[in-house]
């Protein structure tokens, strides 16, 4: 048995602290026969949270190598929605993208439903808002193209005509993915003029083009009658040419603008190119009081209208074009008529019908487009032998 003493001990031994203790074992006559001997280390903080840590080790290796496949997964499935573009290629293209959105002359708009999302500086001006937030939602801010989206659903469409607060408008609309659409706009008259210059500029290089393919054959029909020593002929070709020049200079004689006086003489010699009788009627006269819009217009109408004449006569018997032009109290009168087949009056009224092609057909639209701001009217009339159209604008129309 154990008997008397303090056994416990308590000590630190090779950094780690510990308990022990001892006793002796007597016998029956209390003489010694033995010694217990025990102890063990006390539990330390450290020990403890090393116990914890090597327990947690497998689950901290599960979470990194978790988050790992995860970071990986995210950063492929950004790079694709990104299109593999790094975050200074992205910045790049934002600064571009704002670059041309500042640059362009069309107002622009995202929408998203009912609520601008986005708006170029150009847009923003004609809403005379500052920046986008200030803007209410599209059936408050533009009842008008509001109810035009309602009406074509989730199509798409190009240059319809609008309002903006009295003001003509061309509204083009693209869908976007999801509920989004794009929104450009700009002023009708503007389209007009771009139009008109266009046209205008077609007009006047074809007339060149002319001009010099045939004065250039003149020339080398000339120098080759020296050189073949028949200076009788080239003197009759000389005359001749002299001649033609004279009556296309006598027929425009009473257009005294001088813009309109060349574009018929460029005409006439147009029309002797392709063999067609273009003649400026003998009582055709108009002053040079009329203000430039007006001659602007009468300008695209006459070229236009000649043009589709030329167009028209091809291919016919007889290939006859007349134009007189005339002022009175009233105003001002441009008439055209040809010897063609002439064309269905409906197709008069759908803007860009052409029979000659597609990228064609916008003449007589642009005429009318430009009529309208002058207060002039276009008519069109058939007769058994001829196809007449007459433009007039009132004397008050500049």
């Amino acid at each position: 048995m154990l008997v008397g003493g303090d056994p416990v001990e308590v000590g630190v031994q090779q950094f780690r602290d510990f308990i022990w203790g001892k006793a002796e074992i007597r016998d029956a006559e209390a003489r010694v026969i033995g010694l217990v001997s025990t102890g063990f280390l006390l539990p330390t903080v450290q020990a403890g949270i090393a116990r914890v840590m090597w327990g947690l080790l497998p689950w901290y290796g599960f979470g990194l190598l978790f988050a790992l496949l995860s970071s990986l997964y995210l950063s492929g499935r950004l790079r694709r929605d990104l299109f593999d573009l790094e975050p200074d290629q992205i910045s790049g293209l934002v600064s571009q993208h704002h670059a041309v959105l500042t640059a362009l002359q069309d107002g622009v708009l995202v929408l998203d439903g009912h609520r601008v999302l986005l708006a170029n500086p150009r847009a923003l001006t004609y809403l005379q808002a500052g920046q986008v937030s200030e803007l209410p939602p599209l059936p408050q801010l533009w009842p008008e193209l509001h109810a035009l989206l309602g009406r074509a659903g989730g199509e798409s469409f190009q240059d319809r005509p609008g309002v903006w607060q009295r003001q003509p408008m061309l509204l083009t609309c693209y869908p976007l993915p999801g509920p989004q659409r794009l929104i450009l706009f700009r002023e009708r008259a503007e389209a007009v003029r771009l139009a008109e210059e266009l046209t205008q500029t077609r007009q006047y290089v074809e007339l060149l083009r002319s001009q010099t393919h045939e004065f250039t054959n003149r020339l080398h029909t000339v120098a080759g009658l020296m050189q073949i020593g028949r200076p009788e002929l080239a003197l009759q070709v000389i005359q001749r040419e002299a001649g033609q020049a004279q009556h296309v200079s006598d027929s425009v004689a009473g257009i005294a603008p001088p813009r309109l006086a060349a574009l018929l003489a460029g005409k006439i010699a147009r029309a002797r190119e392709l063999g067609t009788d273009l003649q400026v009627d003998a009582s055709s006269a108009l002053a040079d009081h009329w203000p430039e819009p007006v001659i602007d217009a009468v300008l695209l109408a006459a070229g236009n209208l000649i043009e589709n004449a030329f167009d028209a006569v091809q291919g016919q018997p007889e290939r006859r074009i007349t134009v007189m032009l005339g002022e009175d109290a009233e105003g001002l009168q441009l008439e055209v008529r040809d010897s063609g087949p002439g064309l269905n009056p409906q197709h008069l009224q759908q803007p860009g019908f052409s029979t000659k092609g597609p990228g064609r057909g916008q003449g007589l639209s642009l005429i009318r487009q430009h009529l309208l701001g002058l207060g002039g009217q276009m008519e069109h009339l058939r007769t058994p032998e001829e196809t007449v159209f007459i433009i007039s604008i009132p004397a008050g129309g500049g």
